[in-house]
């Protein structure tokens, strides 16, 4: 069984430290996964904006792990104004297809996520099928063209949706632009009809907020 790509993550970061370690005059690294600026800069950065954007009425945060900073980073400052915010992460299956998220069952967990791992309420595991649905639902839909872990994200709010209340605050990494080799791989998409897709589309990073209130709240581009 090939490795997902939790596990590829974890070998390259051993590579890379292996490499400034044993070359200190050579490489240098920022250790994203380790190094609290990282945290900071969600703190002090996206966790004020979102707070400002919905005037204080959001009621939960979703988005994947990858480094552990945005959700720590984001969880912490909203729970600081409100200890009753939700704070969902986005998992992958195990042996998952989703860059830049991991499954915490099968991946050594950031030192930066295991600092302030409590901030997190709880973990939703989605499929790739799933996601990759939702990917394209998105595109359908407002038109957006995203990447993969942007679909475990929107998956994960359709399992809690119902659960929960005030504004759903979403985080989505990044856009399609470089996952063509993946959404062919897997029948998302041909690369012929992604070409078409990516040009035609916003093909913007954002966030999205939904309420369950006002469903005309969803996928506002900021």
């Amino acid at each position: 069984m090939s490795k997902s790509w939790t596990g590829k993550t974890d070998q390259a970061i051993a590579l890379a430290s292996a490499l400034i370690k044993n070359h200190p005059d050579e490489y240098y690294s920022p250790d994203q996964y380790n190094n609290d600026a990282n945290f900071r800069s969600h703190y002090y950065g996206t966790g004020p904006e979102i707070w400002k954007a919905t005037n204080g009425e959001v009621g939960a945060f979703i988005t994947g792990i990858g480094t552990g900073g945005t959700i720590t980073g984001v969880g912490t400052f909203l729970k600081e104004k409100n200890p009753n915010i939700k704070i969902i992460a986005a998992e992958p299956q195990k042996n998952h297809n989703i860059q830049g998220l991991r499954n915490l069952d099968e991946s050594e967990k950031p030192e930066l996520l295991k600092r302030r791992m409590n901030v997190i309420d709880e973990k939703i595991t989605v499929t790739d099928k799933e996601s990759f649905e939702m990917i394209k639902k998105l595109l359908a839909t407002e038109n957006l063209f995203a990447g993969p872990s942007t679909g475990s994200v929107l998956a994960t709010l359709n399992k809690t949706i119902g659960e929960l209340e005030g504004k759903i605050v979403l985080l989505f990494g990044d856009n399609a632009a470089k996952y063509k080799s993946i959404y062919s791989k897997f029948g998302v998409y041909s690369e012929k009809e992604f070409d078409t897709r990516l040009n035609e589309s916003k093909n913007n990073c954002f966030t999205c907020t939904y309420s369950n209130d006002n469903q005309e709240d969803l996928c506002k581009i900021n």
